[in-house]
């Protein structure tokens, strides 16, 4: 891919729908579950994108509880 393929970026509507759950039976999302995401996030994931720059701050978490633990996945965008 060149330069000249590449769509420059524009800013875009954005809203925030707050947050979703969507739990298998028998699972719950605790605050204990949440407060270690948003350790994860301030800690490590939101300083890794601003390290890589012009972060528009845009992103979403999925907290996974599963039988030996949680999971956390953090999404953002950057540019470039």
């Amino acid at each position: 891919m060149t330069g000249r393929d590449s769509e420059l970026y524009h800013p875009r509507e954005t809203s925030n729908r707050g947050i979703y759950d969507l739990l298998a039976d028998g699972r719950t999302v605790s605050d204990e579950m949440i407060k270690t995401a948003e350790s994860f996030l301030r800690g490590d994931v939101l300083i890794a994108a601003q390290k890589m720059g012009d972060s528009n701050g845009l992103g979403f978490v999925i907290i996974h509880s599963g039988d030996l633990g949680i999971t956390i996945a953090a999404h953002c965008w950057t540019q470039g």
